[in-house]
């Protein structure tokens, strides 16, 4: 049972938006494991002339922003939630993670840190993060599954045995248009409304031009937009993308702010790269595996192409 939804456009096949609810509270610890008392404990925020509340960024994570979602859930021991920040919010350097659950209302809490941009939110409007309901403790696709191309099919230059393996489907960074992300100027950048559909990059991001033969230098503690190789279609399943790999950064880095990959969905994948170390990115590089969830039932397919300024990487 989901109570609370503001509307049905927030709903998808396998899951859907998490709103932003009317208590937002800060702190510069995180914590994995939030309680009531943990929550009503830290400072609250307070909100903006015109109802807003803006959380404002730090490269080492220090501003973590807590706040319970609008919608509340009963699931039953048999469902469990995987949740992540929508694209929208990872593309601006935030991270969100489920960390609780209030007893008397049923709503999540969640905890959000913004890395790069200022964000603004708008309590019962915006939304920075996304949950897919599962059946519990059920396996993902196997790799024949996988390559059998009746779930996902991936259009690349190699052999579809070089991008799967046991753990899923390997993403691997591909050379191209990049988006770095310029160090925070209080003065240069304001707030972005999480809501917009389209924002004015240059305050941002500096574009930058990953050539084939060369590497790609990625400072410490700042965000790039970066493609991968291959185009994902989807099927009838639902994705969900590692959040580092051993082999980006030394586990160090994080490859994606956020890897939820919606059924039906077709595009090239773009990484949210960010590295608590300078790093040495080479073309090709394994960014992360990729688990599948197949959909249980029939439905009518919904194919849509994202107008996701970044897809391709430029």
């Amino acid at each position: 049972v989901i109570d609370n939804l503001r509307t049905s456009d927030q709903l998808g096949i396998v899951g859907l938006d998490l709103t932003v609810g009317e208590r937002i509270m800060k702190s510069d610890l995180l914590m994995t494991n939030v309680s009531e008392r943990d929550f009503f404990g830290m400072d609250e925020v307070q909100p903006e002339l015109d109802g807003s509340y803006i959380f404002h960024p730090d490269p080492f994570g220090r501003n973590i922003y807590y706040f319970t979602t609008s919608e509340a859930f009963s699931l039953g021991s048999k469902l469990e939630m995987v949740v992540d920040s929508k694209s929208t919010a990872g593309r601006l350097g935030c991270l969100s993670q489920h960390i609780g659950r209030s007893n008397l209302t049923n709503q999540l809490i969640l905890a959000v840190q913004p890395f790069s941009f200022p964000i603004k939110v708008f309590p019962g409007e915006s939304t920075l993060a996304q949950t897919i309901i599962r059946y519990a403790d059920t396996p993902y696709l196997t790799r024949e599954e996988i390559l059998g191309g009746e779930f996902v099919k991936v259009d690349t230059e190699f052999p579809k045995e070089f991008m799967v393996n046991s753990q899923g489907m390997i993403m691997r960074f591909a050379p191209g248009g990049v988006y770095e992300a310029k160090p925070y100027d209080r003065d240069s950048m304001p707030p972005i409304d999480i809501r917009s559909r389209e924002i004015d990059s240059d305050p941002y991001f500096k574009p930058l031009e990953w050539d084939a033969g060369d590497n790609l230098i990625a400072e410490a503690n700042r965000l790039y937009l970066i493609g991968s190789q291959g185009v994902l279609e989807m099927g009838g399943a639902a994705g969900y993308l590692s959040r580092s790999d051993a082999h980006a950064g030394g586990g160090s880095s994080w490859c994606h702010l956020a890897g939820i990959f919606q059924p039906y969905w077709t595009g090239e994948i773009t990484m949210e790269y960010f590295s608590r170390d300078k790093t040495r990115l080479c073309p090709g590089d394994v960014a992360g595996f990729v688990k599948f969830d197949r959909i249980e039932g029939k439905m009518d397919e919904h194919p849509t192409v994202s107008g996701y300024r970044s897809q391709k990487g430029a």
